[in-house]
C-alpha cells in the first residue's frame, strides 16, 4: 500500500482502503495480538514489529488512541490475564480432588524446603518459559504451517498455556467466511425455487460450504456452476419438500363413501413408487 500511496491514479483508492481498514481494525483487537503472541515464530518481538508496521502503514498519528507505545506495552499483560485466569480455573478444579495423605505430606515437605532455602517459585510458570525461549518455526517438512500441531505436541511442556493457546487459536478471526456461506442462500433460492423447504435450504448451503472447504484444503478451485447444479438436483430429488404437501393432504378426512377395496387398490398402484 505504501508503494502506491503517492501514485496519482491510486491515491484515492489507497486512501479509501486505509480508512476502511482503520474503521474495522483500529484499535487493533487485543485478541488478535494475543493470538499472534502464541505463534512461536513471532512471540513478543515479532508482534511488536507487526504493530509498528501497521501503525506506520496506516499513518496513525501520535495523538490517536491508543498510541503505538501503549499498544505495544499491552500485548504481554493482556495475554497474561488470559493465562492467569486459566491457571486459576485449573487450580480450582484440581483442588476439588483432594490428594492422598501421603501426597499431602510430600507437598508439605516440598513447601518447607522452598521456605527454608528461600526459593521463589512465583515466576516459575509456562507463560514466562514460553516467552523466554527463542523463536521457532512451525512449518512441517512440506512447508505448511502447523500452529495447532505445535501446541499439541508441547502440552506437557506448557500444560496451562497450551490450553489458552488451543482455545484462542481455534477462534475464527473473521466473520467473512460464515457470512459468505449463509449469504449464498439468496443465490440458491431463485425465481423458480420459492417452494424450497427450509431443511433443504440448510442442507444445500452447508453441503456446498463443506465441499468447498475440503477443496480449498486440497488446493482445488471452488465448485463449478455445473457441479452446483448437480448438487441442487440431487438435493431436490431427495428432499422432503413434497412431504409437507403430503402431510397437509393426510390431514384431510377420508370420504365416507371410499371403500376398503378402493384403498387397497390405490396402495397396490402407488405404494413404494416414491422415495422420500
Amino acid at each position: 500500500m505504501e508503494k502506491y500511496r503517492n501514485v496519482q491514479q491510486f491515491k484515492e483508492a489507497v486512501k479509501a482502503m486505509t480508512s476502511k481498514f482503520k474503521k474495522y481494525f483500529f484499535p487493533i483487537p487485543q485478541i488478535y495480538l494475543t493470538a499472534a503472541l502464541f505463534n512461536p515464530f513471532y512471540k513478543e518481538q515479532g508482534v511488536k514489529k507487526m504493530v509498528e508496521k501497521i501503525y506506520s502503514r496506516l499513518q496513525i498519528d501520535d495523538d490517536e488512541y491508543p498510541s503505538l507505545e501503549t499498544c505495544k506495552s499491552s500485548i504481554v499483560p493482556s495475554a497474561r490475564k488470559f493465562y492467569d485466569y486459566y491457571k486459576l480455573t485449573s487450580a480450582n478444579t484440581s483442588s476439588s480432588h483432594q490428594p492422598s495423605s501421603s501426597r499431602r505430606r510430600l507437598n508439605d515437605f516440598d513447601q518447607q524446603v522452598e521456605d527454608d532455602l528461600g526459593l521463589d517459585s512465583s515466576t516459575n510458570n509456562d507463560f514466562d518459559e514460553y516467552l523466554n525461549q527463542a523463536r521457532e518455526s512451525i512449518r512441517d517438512e512440506n512447508g505448511e504451517q502447523q500452529l495447532l500441531a505445535w501446541w499439541k505436541n508441547r502440552e506437557s511442556q506448557f500444560p496451562h498455556l497450551s490450553k489458552v493457546a488451543r482455545d484462542m487459536l481455534a477462534m475464527q478471526a473473521s466473520l467473512v467466511a460464515s457470512e459468505q456461506a449463509f449469504s449464498a442462500g439468496r443465490f440458491i433460492e431463485g425465481e423458480y425455487r420459492y417452494s424450497l423447504a427450509k431443511d433443504s435450504m440448510e442442507i444445500s448451503v452447508l453441503f456446498r460450504d463443506w465441499i468447498n472447504a475440503e477443496r480449498r484444503t486440497a488446493g482445488l478451485p471452488q465448485l463449478s456452476a455445473a457441479a452446483e447444479a448437480i448438487i441442487d438436483e440431487a438435493i431436490g430429488d431427495n428432499s422432503d419438500d413434497g412431504m409437507e404437501a403430503l402431510e397437509e393432504g393426510n390431514q384431510v378426512p377420508i370420504p365416507e363413501n371410499l371403500s376398503k377395496e378402493m384403498i387397497e387398490k390405490l396402495q397396490k398402484l402407488y405404494f413404494g413408487n416414491y422415495n422420500y
